[in-house]
Order: structure tokens, then sequence, then C-alpha cells
């Protein structure tokens, strides 16, 4: 796998979406120029890249990116599992991809982590669970319809990762 350059400096050779990859791991550069966080996000691409079933893509700060720029055509692009690495909470992370139409479920930090199905470590996991409960259908349709079924996620999770926290 190759680290790509940031996608609006220099477009990549390699699409993220023709790729065989399972798992995207996008690291968002900081806005400061400190070597320490620098070499942080570089470290991280790397060993990211090593992994099997990874594809990396190192794009500029996600709140400088316009609307239409590649790397958040890449990131729409891209069918499989996001994890993204970013200097901002991990929550703000997952509201300006889904302003920017890059949409998934949210990943919860428990059990097996992404990384894992995409390199296929763990073999023991159901897919077919997705940690839903079944509720009362009666009590469903009195309320009307959920926002998430008048607009259904994809399949495919997102994992937000706040270097600040690290």
């Amino acid at each position: 796998m190759s680290i790509a350059p940031p996608a609006e400096a220099v477009p990549s050779e390699t699409s993220a979406s023709a790729s065989s990859a399972e798992l995207l791991v996008v690291v968002s550069k900081g806005q400061s120029r400190k070597p320490e966080k620098r070499g942080l996000e570089t470290a991280i691409a790397q060993r990211a890249s090593k992994l099997p079933g990874v594809e990396v893509l190192v794009i500029p700060h996600l709140y400088d990116l316009p609307k239409d720029s590649q790397s958040f055509q890449t990131l729409r692009d891209f069918g499989g599992d996001l994890v993204v690495v970013s200097w901002i909470f991990e929550r703000a992370t997952h509201w300006v991809l889904d302003r920017n139409q890059i949409r998934g479920r949210l990943d919860a930090a428990e059990g097996e982590s992404i990384v894992e199905r995409a390199s296929g470590e763990r073999a023991d996991h159901d897919p077919s669970d997705d940690g839903t409960t079944d509720r009362d259908s009666e009590s469903d349709e009195a309320r009307g319809p959920r926002v998430t079924e008048l607009y259904p996620r994809p399949q495919r999770r997102i994992r937000c990762i706040d270097l600040k926290q690290s």
C-alpha cells in the first residue's frame, strides 16, 4: 500500500476507490507546523500502509477542504470502512464528513475494530449482529418514521480518532 500525498496538492496516481482495499485510513493533517505533530501524522500513515487490506490517504485539515475537493470526492467514492485520524474532536470529524456526504455508521471503540476486520485478524465476529435491539412495533407506528429510516446510513463504518487525545 502507498501513502498518498495531500490530495489537494498533488493528485494521487492511485485512487482509493480503484484499489482492492477494505479499509481506508485517512490522516488529516493538523493546522500546526510543529515537527512533533507532523512526525506523528507521518508515523501513523507509514504504519497503517503496512497493514494488509488497508489503503492510506493523507489530506489537508478537514476544516480547510472545500466541499468539491478531490479529497472529499475520494472519500465519497470509497465504499469500504474508514478510519479518520485528525486533530479535531471525534464527533466533529464525523459531522464534517456527514456534511460533505461521506456517510457511514459511527464505529464505537468496543469489540472488534475495523482494522481487525479489514486485516482478517479476528474471525469470531458475527457481521449480522449490528448491536440493535428489537423494540415494540406498535410504539414505532404511533411515533411515525424515524430519521434513520427516512435517511438510512450505508453499512460502512467510520472510526474517528482525535490525535489531541493520544
